[in-house]
């Protein structure tokens, strides 16, 4: 089986439901109705339509709407779960332009993944070489 959201068992109109669905499958403590997976999912599109991702602000505002002063153990590591859920369900709209999903061949992840992978690990490498540096010459 596919996992939950994958583009080619669901067409794109279905998106909204696949990020909810795969968010009550997560069984996060306290968001086990639709209800409230459709509530985080339609944060993460009012805090920002093009990447679905949740502003601090939104983020807080979600916390307490769903949790309200009591959210559980790791509500931060859960609030990170559940938008990568919508990330995986709306992929083909974030990853390619609205003509080419149209068509559903392909959504173009390995491509954008090559592009971003040296964007992120470049800036990386020079800092750990000086950390190391800097260290040696202490001890």
């Amino acid at each position: 089986p596919h996992p939950a959201g994958c583009p080619c068992c669901f067409p794109p109109d279905d998106m909204f439901e696949v990020a909810c669905a795969s968010i009550v499958a997560l069984e996060v403590p306290g968001v086990a109705s639709e209800a409230q997976a459709q509530l985080f999912v339609r944060s993460c599109q009012q805090s920002s339509g093009t990447t679905l991702t949740l502003s601090k602000k939104k983020r807080r505002l979600v916390e307490s709407k769903l949790w309200g002063k009591a959210p559980p153990e790791h509500a931060a590591a859960h609030v990170d779960a559940m938008q990568e859920c919508v990330w995986r369900a709306f992929a083909r709209v974030l990853e390619a332009p609205p003509q080419v999903t149209a068509t559903g061949s392909g959504c173009g992840c390995a491509g954008d993944g090559e592009e971003e992978d040296p964007m992120r690990v470049r800036p990386r490498l020079p800092c750990h070489q000086h950390h190391h540096h800097i260290h040696h010459h202490h001890t």
